[in-house]
C-alpha cells in the first residue's frame, strides 16, 4: 500500500510539473498578436549581426500583408523594450500612411483599427548592443530591434463594409513605401518622369515637425491629385464623367517614392523645418475604366501631355 501510494504521489507530481511546461509550450506556439505585445514578458528575439533581409524587403506571400518596423537606442535591451512597448503605435502609423492615399485619413484610421486586431508577429530580430564602427570614445554604442508583422488580408478585410473591401485589399497588395532620409531635395522631385500606364505627380509639404509634415502629405496628396486630374480631364470629358474618373483615380492613388529631410535654421528660417516629398502614381487603366473608346483615347492623351 505504501509503495502504491508513493507511486501515485510521484505520478501526481509529474503531472502537475508537466502542466505548466505544456502550457508554456502551447503559449509559444500561439502567434503573438500586435494588441497583446505590451502585456507579455517579451518578444522571441533572434540575435543577428546585421539588419535582416526581410526589413528592407518584407516577404511577398499571397493573402498576407507584411510590414517591418525598427527601433534604435544606445543599448540593445532598450531598443527591444521600445520596439515592444511602441509596437502598436508604430504599426498604426505605418498602416495609416500606407492606406490614407487611397482611402483618406479618416477611413484609413477606421480600417487600421480592424487590421490591428488581426496583425500577428512574423519575426523579431535584435543586434544586441554593439559599438558604432566609427566611434572613437567609450560609450558610443547602438542597439537595433527589428520586427516583422503579418496581416492575413482576407480575415481582416471581411470585417469591413462591402464597399470598402475591394479598395483595402488592392492597397494591401502593394508593398509599403518607406521614407528615405535625405540631406537635400532629391532630383526626382523636380523631374517628374511619367511612366507608361501611370499618371504621376509630386507633392511637397513642409512643417515644423517631421510627423506633421508626413501627415500633411497624406491629405494634400489626395487634394492635389483631384485638382490636377480635374484640370486635365474636365476640358475633354465634362463635369459628370470627370467626377467619376477622379473618384476612381483617388481609390487607386498610391505613393511610389517618399523622402523627408530637415532644414536647419538660416536667415529666412528662424526654426528648423521638415519637408516631406512624395511621388504619387495612379494607374491610367483605373481612370479610364467604364469609358467608351473615344473618351478613353481623349483621357489617355490628356494625361500624357
Amino acid at each position: 500500500m505504501k509503495a502504491t501510494a508513493l507511486l501515485f504521489s510521484s505520478l501526481s507530481f509529474v503531472l502537475l510539473a508537466a502542466a505548466p511546461a505544456a502550457q508554456e509550450q502551447e503559449q509559444k506556439r500561439k502567434p503573438v498578436r500586435l494588441l497583446d505585445v505590451r502585456t507579455i514578458p517579451g518578444l522571441p528575439w533572434q540575435l543577428v549581426e546585421q539588419q535582416p533581409d526581410w526589413f528592407a524587403q518584407p516577404p511577398k506571400v499571397a493573402g498576407q500583408f507584411h510590414f517591418a518596423l525598427v527601433r534604435r537606442s544606445n543599448q540593445g535591451v532598450l531598443a527591444e523594450g521600445r520596439a515592444a512597448q511602441l509596437a502598436e503605435k508604430d504599426a498604426r502609423r505605418v498602416l495609416v500612411e500606407h492606406l490614407a492615399p487611397a482611402l483618406g485619413v479618416a477611413d484609413a484610421d477606421a480600417v487600421v483599427d480592424v487590421l490591428c486586431r488581426h496583425t500577428v508577429l512574423a519575426a523579431a530580430a535584435t543586434t544586441g548592443t554593439r559599438k558604432i564602427a566609427e566611434a572613437r570614445g567609450p560609450g558610443q554604442t547602438i542597439g537595433e530591434a527589428f520586427v516583422l508583422w503579418r496581416v492575413p488580408v482576407r480575415d481582416a478585410v471581411c470585417e469591413l463594409d462591402a464597399g470598402m473591401q475591394g479598395r483595402v485589399e488592392r492597397a494591401l497588395l502593394q508593398p509599403v513605401v518607406g521614407w528615405q532620409d535625405v540631406q537635400e531635395r532629391p532630383k526626382w522631385a523636380d523631374e517628374v518622369e511619367q511612366v507608361d500606364g501611370r499618371f504621376a505627380f509630386v507633392s511637397v509639404c513642409e512643417d515644423l515637425r517631421e510627423f506633421d509634415a508626413r501627415l500633411l502629405s497624406l491629405t494634400r496628396g489626395r487634394e492635389e491629385a483631384k485638382t490636377l486630374l480635374r484640370a486635365r480631364l474636365l476640358p475633354v470629358l465634362g463635369e459628370e464623367l470627370t467626377a467619376a474618373c477622379v473618384e476612381r483615380a483617388l481609390a487607386r492613388l498610391m505613393p511610389a517614392r517618399r523622402a523627408v529631410w530637415m532644414q536647419a535654421p538660416d536667415r529666412l528660417r528662424r526654426r528648423r523645418t521638415w519637408t516631406a516629398i512624395v511621388r504619387y502614381e495612379v494607374p491610367i487603366s483605373a481612370i479610364v475604366r467604364d469609358l467608351d473608346d473615344e473618351a478613353r483615347t481623349k483621357v489617355e492623351a490628356a494625361l500624357k501631355d
